[in-house]
């Protein structure tokens, strides 16, 4: 009879032959670099294996087998989470540090951020543009954790927490279905996404921001 962590490597195995996904597993070089991403070195928990998708249809893949077949599941962003929470032990990872696609729109000064971007990606982006978003202080911070979480940064004082600046969210659930949140469409899942912190609606796969003309000068002296 097969053990639990038997049965969930066949799962896991079984998912990545269905989907040509790729799934790495302890001793195996990727598996090490998606676990030192994480913020909290002092957590210890070490996961059945990573995936790294690349696309929102991969998520919605994974999450649409795992929901069948009993498999946890966790995501990984930017690491910064001070808990750790982001890593379990008897599941898979999701690392989203793959899904580094920005789409700006200059016209309406906004952006669609997947979940992969850091602080910093976004800014080498936007500010070249004369754009920028209301970022964290820490440059390598996952764009939609910071978001999520409220976020403060240098233009809050003006513009408010980056969450107020959130126009779209996009999210798959945990049957594998993609919803995009807005005030106009689905909005409790929208205020609820915005202001609930860590709870586990899905994984978020990239949202919208609202952009800011920069001023000629905005940091430093003569």
């Amino acid at each position: 009879m097969s053990s639990p962590e038997e049965n969930t490597y066949q799962v896991i195995k079984a998912l990545c032959e269905e989907s040509n996904l790729l799934a790495f597993v302890e001793g195996q070089e990727e598996y090490e670099q998606s676990l030192k991403r994480l913020f909290n070195g002092s957590q210890s928990n070490k996961p059945k294996a990573f995936i790294k998708p690349e696309t929102t249809d991969e998520i919605c893949h994974v999450l649409q087998y795992a929901s069948a077949n009993q498999l946890q599941v966790s995501v990984l962003g930017g690491g910064h989470d001070p808990k750790g929470l982001a890593i379990i032990r008897v599941g898979l990872v999701l690392d989203l540090s793959a899904m580094k696609e920005i789409e700006i729109d200059v016209e309406t000064a906004t952006a669609w951020v997947e979940a992969g971007v850091t602080v910093k990606e976004l800014d080498d982006v936007t500010c070249p543009l004369g754009l920028a978003a209301v970022n964290g202080s820490c440059t390598d911070v996952g764009v939609i954790g910071l978001t999520l979480g409220g976020g403060f940064g240098f233009l809050s004082r003006t513009q408010g927490l980056a969450v107020d600046n959130c126009l779209q969210i996009e999210i798959v659930t945990a049957t594998g279905q993609r919803i995009v949140a807005s005030p106009q469409k689905h909005e409790q899942l929208f205020w609820a996404l915005r202001g609930a912190g860590h709870v586990g609606y899905g994984v978020v796969t990239k949202v919208q921001v609202k952009l800011h003309k920069l001023q000629e000068k905005y940091v430093g002296g003569e």
